[in-house]
């Protein structure tokens, strides 16, 4: 395929994508990944004693794993998001933008916070769920940079489109 037969082959798609709407796809992708995480956030908060069950925990393990499985729940929507988040980097050509999100929740904030909460612990009388609360701090900052990254992409993408729509205002599909 040459270069002519490529640009008639991506014009009709470009077009249709210009015409639904970029972020209105963001926007509603976004809004139905929170709305699946808040069903999961409530239904792990509702059942957290149950699922204790499942993996036959009893005492001290099972009172560990239902505060653990509270404080966890909290970073969900923000998690949803971030994923979200990565997919609409991905689906706009931004690999690099999509892997800080991925290395951020994964890995980059989940260590370093996780070792301070454990240090703070062990070194005071601060309880073990101060542990737990990494999951959901490293999903809130992940979700600030990735606000910070959308938005520096937003505006790329918006001038890119305006650019596109002067284009392809003659073009038939």
């Amino acid at each position: 395929m040459d270069r002519k037969d490529e640009k008639m082959a991506v014009m009709p798609v470009k077009k249709l994508m210009l015409s639904m709407g970029i972020k209105d796809g963001i926007k509603y992708g976004v809004l139905y990944t929170s709305i699946i995480m808040l069903i999961g956030t409530v239904v792990v908060e509702i059942f957290a004693q149950p699922f204790a069950k499942v993996f036959s925990l009893l005492g001290e393990t099972e009172t560990v794993f239902i505060s653990a499985m509270h404080i966890i729940t909290i970073s969900f929507i923000f998690a949803g998001i971030n994923i979200a988040l990565q997919g609409v980097f991905q689906a706009l050509n931004r690999g690099v933008e999509s892997l800080v999100v991925s290395l951020g929740r994964q890995l980059v904030f989940v260590l370093p916070v996780a070792w301070i909460l454990a240090k703070l612990v062990s070194h005071s009388k601060a309880s073990n769920w101060l542990i737990w609360t990494t999951f959901p701090i490293a999903e809130i900052v992940t979700l600030i940079i990735a606000y910070v990254l959308m938005r520096k992409v937003n505006k790329a993408v918006l001038y890119t489109n305006r650019m596109n729509n002067m284009f392809f205002k003659g073009a038939e599909m």
